[in-house]
């Protein structure tokens, strides 16, 4: 389905910014989706398709298209949930007419308002991003194939555009600036490469990214740019404090140290007009990548002068500096609640999938820096990890009435890694290269109607790739596990459980699994639900 632009969007509006090396470019275009009726009829997750909108720039033209998602969809919905499915999503996407090509835009999505009652009044969104083939977008590095907002409730759709019998086509004005390849790769007056401004340094790594080393003999024009590949509309920056009485302003400012936020625009410091890499006093508008406590949310994105930020850092830089930091605490003995609040979180167990090892109540403490840091290397057969669900497990829990939030963590034991094949069979019985899966697994109290059963999903000799591990739990009568679900991914696994702190008489380390050795030794303190359950903890 697709909506025909406007004759104003074969109108474009030029103008001209401060870029100093070449104009960039601003055109306006105004399109045309359908009325309120034939909206209303479009499923959950479909769209509807502008025609092309065609930015001249210099001697090209590139070419976008608008995306609509009456009833929530786009990119970022599995990310978020429930939250969008009901909201009405806009994107800009890139039509890109080679493989390699790539452009940089700063824009702005607008849906007018035709209110019949009340004041009338738009919506508008407005931000930016490295626009690549889809193949090669990663919006941890800030390159996207195509970006936007959920603008409001689907509910709301019907009195924005005149009631429940209007005729109003719901129109978009679209605002594209396209910022020449020039000023993403900007050297300074001397001509250096990007390559010869990497800090050579010993400690170059703790640098802020925003500097350049060597700045051409420190000219005027030296000192109003920073470097424009770490700082950029859609990278993703880590606020830090220098000194523990920069704290406050910053809590002021929304800018809160260690919470990592994608730059949705960047401002000029004199004319206040979109630009697209930072530079010496300019206005970023930020909005963290995830979700905040209640306490700390506030009306997203916050404008923040970069004067205001005493040094930033990207995501690498960040969590390699935590790892450091917690070697170091663990070897002087800092434990400062600041530091340890960046390096490690607090876990409850609220089921019995892993009994007798964890219990429900169990509290653990989980260090969440070696997934991040070390993440090339999986975890260890017989390492208790916590992850993140993957899409069957989601929806298995939704199907028993369950619900997922975003903060919400599975736990389980690794049984196979990389290089193994697996054998699951109908009964839940798991083999690892040929031999039963290591440990007991049959120490709590069996479910008696075996409920599991219908769940698992009987294989052959599975290959577990190089990035993959197969995990079950210690309670193999009542765990949905891998056995269900398949193995998990390595990048969705968040952290490792160093102690359970609570309760105070079974404090330390987690156990190994038991084995027909100790098995006589462990007591079986679980009990049988009589339905199906599955575990995950919460952040």
């Amino acid at each position: 389905m697709r909506a025909q632009a406007k004759d104003a969007a074969e109108v474009s509006k030029e103008e001209t910014s401060s870029t100093p090396m070449k104009e960039s470019q601003q055109h306006n275009f105004t399109l045309s989706f359908p009325p309120l009726l034939e909206l209303q009829d479009i499923r959950r997750g479909d769209f509807v398709t502008s025609s092309t909108l065609q930015v001249p720039c210099g001697d090209r033209r590139y070419e976008f298209r608008v995306l609509l998602y009456p009833r929530g969809g786009g990119h970022n919905s599995a990310q978020q949930g429930d939250a969008v499915e009901d909201r009405v999503g806009v994107y800009l996407q890139f039509l890109p007419q080679h493989d390699n090509d790539t452009v940089d835009a700063t824009f702005g999505l607008r849906l007018k308002g035709r209110q019949s009652q009340g004041p009338r009044f738009d919506v508008e969104w407005k931000s930016g991003v490295r626009f690549v083939p889809l193949d090669k977008a990663n919006l941890k590095d800030g390159t996207a194939n195509d970006f936007g907002s959920h603008m409001m409730q689907s509910h709301l759709l019907e009195d924005f555009l005149g009631g429940e019998d209007s005729e109003e086509s719901l129109d978009v004005e679209v605002t594209v600036k396209i910022h020449p390849a020039s000023e993403s790769s900007l050297s300074l007056a001397t001509g250096s490469s990007l390559e010869n401004e990497k800090p050579s340094s010993n400690f170059g790594f703790f640098r802020d990214i925003r500097e350049i080393e060597d700045c051409g003999g420190g000219g005027e024009g030296s000192l109003q740019q920073h470097n424009p590949e770490n700082v950029r509309v859609g990278k993703i920056i880590v606020p830090i404090l220098q000194r523990l009485s920069q704290r406050p302003r910053m809590f002021e400012l929304g800018a809160y140290p260690g919470v990592e936020y994608r730059i949705m625009r960047i401002l000029h410091p004199e004319t206040g007009e979109d630009i697209f890499t930072s530079m010496h006093g300019a206005d970023y508008e930020l909005k963290p990548i995830y979700p905040l406590v209640a306490a700390l949310e506030r009306n997203w994105p916050v404008r923040v002068n970069e004067k205001e930020l005493p040094k930033i850092y990207t995501m690498t830089m960040f969590n390699v500096i935590s790892a450091l930091g917690s070697l170091f605490t663990a070897v002087a003995g800092l434990t400062t609640a600041f530091i340890i609040s960046q390096l490690v979180s607090i876990f409850f167990i609220p089921s019995k999938s892993m009994d007798p090892t964890l219990q429900v109540g169990d509290v653990l403490l989980v260090e969440k820096v070696t997934p991040r840091v070390f993440n090339s290397n999986p975890p260890n057969e017989g390492d208790v990890v916590l992850f993140n669900p993957n899409d069957k497990l989601q929806a298995i829990v939704k199907a028993n009435g369950g619900r997922i939030s975003d903060r919400d963590l599975f736990v389980k034991r690794v049984a196979a890694g990389p290089g193994d094949y697996v054998s699951v069979e109908s009964t839940g019985s798991v083999s690892v290269n040929g031999v039963a899966a290591k440990g007991r697994r049959d120490l709590c109290e069996e479910e008696p109607l075996k409920l599991i059963e219908r769940y698992v999903q009987p294989v052959d000799k599975q290959d577990i790739k190089k990035d993959q591990v197969f995990v079950l739990g210690d309670c193999s009568s009542v765990s949905v596990d891998s056995r269900v679900w398949g193995p998990v991914n390595k990048n969705e696994i968040v952290g490792k459980p160093l102690f359970r702190i609570w309760p105070v008489e079974r404090w330390g380390p987690i156990p190994r699994i038991p084995t027909n050795d100790d098995a006589g030794s462990i007591p079986i303190e679980a009990s049988a639900t009589g339905s199906l359950v599955t575990e995950w903890t919460e952040r």
